[in-house]
């Protein structure tokens, strides 16, 4: 198993809401998020893509790639299509993709997809925010 930060999640292009990290209460849309996530990659054949624009691996040691997904679509694309994500720039270093991601959030937020509509609407952090179903 690869240590793995999708360019686009969280330190590159786009961040999921937190449901894992110690200390912290769990964001909404985050187990929405995660369950995303698990169904998407879980058992499923992905390409590792690097990015020529990004470091390899970032301060806490997780490779930095794009997943391909066997069909040819990026998971951090559809991730944010379907408001699982936020589009989020680190350092003001984009990357290779993030034209990609912004235009897949920006669908997400004109349906109120996800993280985008009720409970969230838009706001992934605050203790009025922790959602669960």
């Amino acid at each position: 198993m690869i240590k793995e930060a999708v360019c686009g999640f969280g330190s590159s292009a786009w961040t999921p809401p937190e449901v894992h990290r110690p200390g912290w209460s769990v964001g909404c849309w985050g187990p929405e998020a995660a369950r995303y996530a698990q169904d998407m990659l879980v058992g499923q054949r992905v390409a590792v893509v690097s990015d020529p624009t990004q470091d390899r691996v970032d301060r806490y040691g997780r490779t930095l790639a794009y997943l391909d997904l066997a069909d040819g679509r990026d998971f951090a694309v559809e991730a944010a299509r379907s408001g699982m994500v936020e589009n989020y720039v680190f350092e003001r270093h984009p990357v290779q993709r993030a034209p990609d991601i912004a235009a897949a959030e920006a669908d997400a937020k004109a349906t109120r997809s996800g993280l985008w509509g009720p409970p969230c609407n838009g706001e992934r952090f605050g203790a009025n925010l922790i959602h669960s179903r």
